[in-house]
């Protein structure tokens, strides 16, 4: 939406993600930090996320530091981590409606995880309401290695988490 003394101009195009990445999605951890009083607050400041995703290219997503050498966000989605039999939503990035929701009476922590804790993790998943809860099979960016993960797609049928136009009949 645009608006200007000459008149507002609003255009709409619908979401087209794409097919449906069955063998879950590669995510990238990044050098790319966010502002430390901003990283848990939507602001008009995009650049950290399209940096993010330009270093993280060609995966799906990638992931954003603060100062400490934290996990705290993702470039387009919210990750969520299983860590030592935990699920684990890393703190300091925004809240994630459909990662909530996902999470809804579900045990999960949420907690500081720092980037090296990354080579212990077992499953992740990253979730947006642009795509859902979409698993993560490889995991890449950890002093050069890349952790192969084993990528379930969630068993539901709630819209909010499926990738879009997927047929829930």
């Amino acid at each position: 939406m645009t608006v200007t003394e000459g008149g507002t101009f609003a255009s709409h195009r619908p979401l087209t993600p794409g097919p449906r990445p069955e063998g879950g999605v590669t995510v990238r951890l990044t050098g790319v930090q966010i502002h430390p009083q901003l990283g848990a607050h939507k602001t008009g400041n995009y650049l950290p996320y399209r940096l993010a995703a330009r270093q993280a290219a060609p995966a799906f997503e990638g992931l954003l530091l603060d100062a400490h050498g934290q996990v705290v966000d993702g470039g387009r989605t919210s990750p969520l981590l299983e860590l030592d039999g935990a699920l684990v939503v890393p703190a300091g990035g925004l809240p994630s409606v459909t990662r909530a929701a996902f999470l809804r009476g579900t045990p999960h922590v949420t907690r500081p995880v720092h980037a090296a804790e990354l080579a212990r993790v077992t499953r992740a998943w990253v979730c947006g309401s642009g795509v859902g809860v979409v698993p993560v099979a490889r995991l890449e960016g950890l002093n050069d290695m890349s952790l192969h993960l084993n990528a379930r797609w969630p068993d539901t049928t709630d819209p909010a988490l499926v990738w879009p136009g997927t047929d829930l009949a």
